[in-house]
């Protein structure tokens, strides 16, 4: 909000606060003007008279006055368009006037087209794509939401900041992912396919080392020189290791194999949600393509 503020000095009246004003903005910029004490006077209303070229032709707004202090809206009139327009106040008391100042001028600047002439049916489509995506935003991203008189810049921003940390984790996953299913090929099945689906390669993972648990531990003799065993616990110190480096610092070095086992099961489920989510969101961006690209 553009404030004007301007000062009386007996009859003059004098501006102290030039913001800049520009054509087009509607109940936004505001007039102040302070009154010094020759302008009081008992059951005192105050006025102001806006204009462009005649005093006779302009738009009178009463000042809402707090303390020797009054404020009132500028007329869209006057700053529809680039130019200058021109005030001056009075104030009346029991229906007369009793005091006027002098008059003076202010500069609108041009401001942007309020009334373009292009085609409406094109801004149309502008609009319900941007009411179709930030749906699509708002079924898809969590934990932020998005709202139809966003600013575009903002949305950008905020899409733009999640998406980042999508893509980052599950790029993540997909290392993960390939860390697992080298450690599986390696030690439990050398003949494991590897499938181009990241979840499909973690279900196979996850399927494939339950047998192996299950069959090496009915075999395994701890008080013997046991290959086997060996094996086991460099195949669960490496399966630990790139948990960890998935896991970060929220990884319990000391937990158990069964929980060590839960956190491959989590990392697992939220790698499909995450999938999940990102494919639906691309599948509602192909499906506004194809909507607007049918009503072209």
């Amino acid at each position: 909000m553009s404030k004007i503020k301007a000062v009386t000095n007996d009859n003059k009246l004098i501006i102290t606060a030039r913001p800049s004003i520009t054509s087009g903005s509607k109940n936004v910029d505001e007039l102040l003007v302070v009154f010094d004490k020759s302008w009081e006077f008992d059951s005192a209303m105050y006025f102001v008279n806006f204009y462009l070229d005649d005093d006779s032709d302009g738009i009178v707004r009463r000042l809402d006055v707090i303390g020797n202090t009054g404020s009132c809206k500028l007329p869209d009139y006057i700053t529809k368009d680039a130019g200058f327009f021109h005030f001056g106040v009075f104030t009346k008391a029991d229906d007369d006037i009793v005091k006027t100042s002098d008059v003076v001028a202010y500069e609108v600047k041009k401001g942007i087209c309020v009334e373009p002439d292009g085609d409406a049916n094109e801004h149309t489509n502008i609009s319900e794509l941007k009411r179709w995506f930030i749906d699509l935003l708002n079924a898809n991203v969590h934990p932020v939401s998005f709202y139809y008189k966003m600013r575009l810049g903002d949305i950008d921003a905020t899409f733009t900041t999640y998406m980042s940390e999508l893509y980052g984790e599950i790029s993540n996953l997909n290392g993960f992912s390939d860390g697992l299913y080298a450690l599986i090929k390696e030690y439990v099945n050398p003949n494991l396919q590897k499938d181009s689906d990241t979840a499909m390669v973690f279900l196979s993972c996850i399927v494939a080392l339950e047998d192996y648990f299950k069959l090496i531990y009915s075999r395994i003799d701890y008080d013997s020189d046991n290959s086997d065993l060996v094996d086991l616990l460099n195949f669960k110190s490496e399966i630990r290791e790139i948990v960890k480096n998935y896991q970060g610092e929220s990884f319990n070095e000391n937990s158990s194999d069964t929980d060590c086992l839960n956190e491959v099961r989590e990392i697992v489920t939220r790698s499909q949600a995450l999938e999940k989510e990102n494919k639906a969101f691309i599948d509602g961006l192909i499906n506004i393509y194809l909507q607007e690209d049918a009503n072209a």
